[in-house]
């Protein structure tokens, strides 16, 4: 995930993103893929809306797109409040929301419903039925909650702690 988003460097072998060389489709590509690797990086001093409105400007995407993301994982009641007064669970539903901001067409999450309670999984999972539904997503799901990736996944691979592909398939 990390050699796909550019923050590891690719000693050997390729990596093909969106038909392109990952060496050339980097950074250029961005603006089609989102993101959340364990934890998002939030600024705690500021509220939910805000880190979600950074996110947004950099992005340069129209604010309706900040109104979705927080409807869709039920942040209304939570999204005023500073981030530091958040739960694990809820940061990471903040994390979920500036990924999914715009519609990404690749969507790579590793670990993402790490604290999420019940109506935190539920909207997670609605939320990415959603965009591949909908919009054609690609989402890259990293879990160790084989139940979870269950009720979400069409493709399953199986990683080893050394990185062998135990399994691939439906």
């Amino acid at each position: 995930m990390r050699l796909i988003l550019g923050l590891l460097r690719l000693f050997s072998g390729t990596i093909r993103l969106f038909g392109e060389l990952i060496e050339t489709a980097l950074p250029r590509s961005f603006r089609r893929i989102g993101s959340l690797i364990e934890q998002p990086s939030l600024y705690s001093h500021l509220t939910g809306a805000e880190n979600l409105e950074i996110a947004r400007r950099l992005k340069g995407l129209p604010q309706s797109s900040c109104d979705l993301c927080i409807e869709a994982l039920g942040l209304n009641s939570y999204i005023s409040r500073k981030t530091a007064e958040y739960s694990r669970g809820m940061r990471q539903r903040v994390g979920v929301a500036i990924a999914t901001l715009g519609n990404p067409d690749l969507l790579i999450l590793d670990e993402p419903t790490n604290g999420m309670d019940a109506s935190g999984l539920k909207a997670f999972r609605e939320l990415l039925r959603k965009l591949n539904r909908e919009n054609g997503t690609t989402i890259l799901l990293s879990s160790h909650q084989f139940s979870e990736v269950e009720q979400i996944a069409t493709h399953v691979g199986i990683l080893s702690s050394t990185g062998d592909l135990l399994f691939q398939g439906t």
